[in-house]
């Protein structure tokens, strides 16, 4: 298996035993209320692992071309209107999973809006 960005070096299998997987799907559409983000659960974990599969909350980052990602939001829903999101700015989001105070899941490839 390809070795994943968080991890380098390890495989998917590899990694999925120490981290979490993340959030699927991620979409994110510009309303006029701001920017709305929705997602699916975390599939599955089918290695064995010590950390629970039950998710406490999401967290939701954003970042700019010119930036690093900062942490936005957390929420149990799967979705957050990001109301601090400003006309003619592109935004790129990421969220995560965290399954207890210190397991925090692997980002998801980030998703872009214009």
């Amino acid at each position: 298996m390809p070795a994943t960005s968080d991890n380098p070096g390890l495989s998917l299998e590899e990694s999925l035993r120490i981290n979490p997987p993340p959030p699927a799907g991620l979409k994110v559409i510009r309303t006029a209320g701001g920017v709305e983000l929705s997602w699916d659960p975390p599939p599955p974990v089918t290695v064995p692992h010590s950390y629970s599969d039950t998710v406490l909350y999401y967290k939701v980052y954003r970042r700019t071309d010119a930036s690093q990602f900062a942490y936005l939001a957390q929420t149990t829903q799967l979705l957050y209107l990001d109301r601090s999101a400003q006309t003619g700015i592109k935004y790129y989001y990421t969220v995560t999973a965290m399954l207890d105070d210190s397991n925090e899941s692997l980002r998801p490839n980030e998703v872009a809006v214009p």
